[in-house]
């Protein structure tokens, strides 16, 4: 008995994550509202009843997909960052934890972020840094420039992870080598 109930909750699992990457391949060619979900079942190979055990409509799946990539930027980064654990000026580990996101998730943040993607997701993507770098470098927030310069940086290396994962142009690790620098320069320079 405990044998059927672990393979049938693997064939579920399976049969969610084959409706997300068809609901994303689809997604990286047309917006979400020109998508059905015949289209995703026909191409994920199931019925069309079976979306609906997993999710209430196309959008339920896209923000399932959004809040995965959140939490693990929140469990991966933020949190660390927030409890101390991690230092953002440590360029290998901040890289080895982007690299953790984005082997698990990095095609379906490029369809998030790319022409058919979600504004309001890169928005929460990028403000999750812009508050952790604000507390963590104890800007005052009534300090003009002091927010200025942590929007830029936020922008700057959201703009750099968003431009990877769409044109995959480059290896993460070859842009955050230089770029990652000249971050820990200006925020060291904000600490002072």
């Amino acid at each position: 008995g405990r044998h059927i109930m672990a393979t049938r909750s693997m064939q579920k699992q399976n049969t969610r994550e084959r409706l997300i990457k068809s609901f994303f391949e689809l997604n990286s060619t047309r917006p979400i509202n020109a998508i059905t979900v015949g289209e995703i079942t026909k191409q994920a190979g199931v019925h069309r009843s079976t979306f609906y055990e997993h999710f209430v409509d196309i959008y339920a799946l896209r923000e399932s997909e959004e809040s995965e990539i959140l939490n693990m930027q929140m469990k991966l980064i933020i949190e660390p960052i927030r409890q101390n654990q991690l230092d953002v000026l440590d360029s290998n580990m901040m890289l080895a934890r982007l690299r953790t996101i984005f082997n698990a998730k990095g095609s379906h943040f490029a369809v998030l972020v790319g022409e058919y993607g979600d504004p309001a997701f890169v928005n929460t993507f990028k403000t999750n840094y812009l508050g952790v770098l604000t507390k963590i470098f104890d800007l005052d927030i009534l300090d003009t420039r002091s927010l200025y310069l942590a929007e830029f940086i936020s922008s700057g290396l959201i703009f750099c992870i968003i431009r990877l994962a769409r044109e995959r142009d480059a290896e993460i690790e070859d842009i955050f080598s230089f770029i990652h620098p000249l971050i820990a320069n200006s925020l060291e320079a904000m600490r002072k």
